[in-house]
C-alpha cells in the first residue's frame, strides 16, 4: 500500500511524506522516494506511482521535481 501526506515517521521508519507500507506488517518497506514537502494525490498505474502535491525535490541529496512525479513501484526512483 502506498501514502503520501505530511510526515516524518510511519510504519516504524523515518520516511518524508510518502512512502509504501507492507499490508500484512504494517511496517514500512524500503521503498523511499524522500520527498520534501507534502503529497495530495497518488495513482499506481502498473510499475509506476504518481504523486502530486506541494514538493520541491525528492531523494536524500535533493534533486529538483517540482510538484508531481512518476515513480518506479520497485526502486522508488522517478521515472522519465
Amino acid at each position: 500500500m502506498y501514502v503520501g501526506g505530511i510526515f516524518t515517521a510511519i510504519g516504524g521508519q523515518s520516511r518524508s511524506n510518502i512512502a509504501a507500507i507492507d499490508i500484512t506488517t504494517g511496517l514500512a518497506t524500503s521503498w523511499d522516494p524522500n520527498l520534501d514537502n507534502c503529497v495530495y494525490s497518488l495513482i499506481v498505474s502498473g510499475s509506476t506511482i504518481y504523486a502530486g502535491g506541494s514538493f520541491n525535490t525528492y531523494g536524500a541529496d535533493n534533486k529538483p521535481l517540482l510538484n508531481i512525479g512518476a515513480f518506479d513501484t520497485a526502486t522508488g526512483l522517478p521515472r522519465q
